[in-house]
């Protein structure tokens, strides 16, 4: 088995006007995602606290009418 022996760089048969561009479209993409990424787990923080103050008052109801 012979090894790969790579192309010296810098390779020529790049066209990096092309390559540009497929890489500005790709970190858009990227940052879309991201955005969506913290939007979720934003939202999951809110749901938590909502649950949180929901079990709070509720808690807080049954000691105030029961005396639990």
């Amino acid at each position: 088995m012979t090894p790969y022996v790579p192309d010296e760089l810098p390779l020529t048969c790049l066209d990096i006007r092309r390559l540009i561009k497929k890489v500005g479209t790709a970190n858009a993409a990227i940052a879309r995602y991201d955005g969506l990424l913290q939007r979720v787990v934003k939202e999951i923080g809110v749901l938590c606290d909502k649950r949180l103050q929901i079990a709070l008052q509720i808690k807080s109801g049954l000691i105030h009418r029961y005396g639990v």
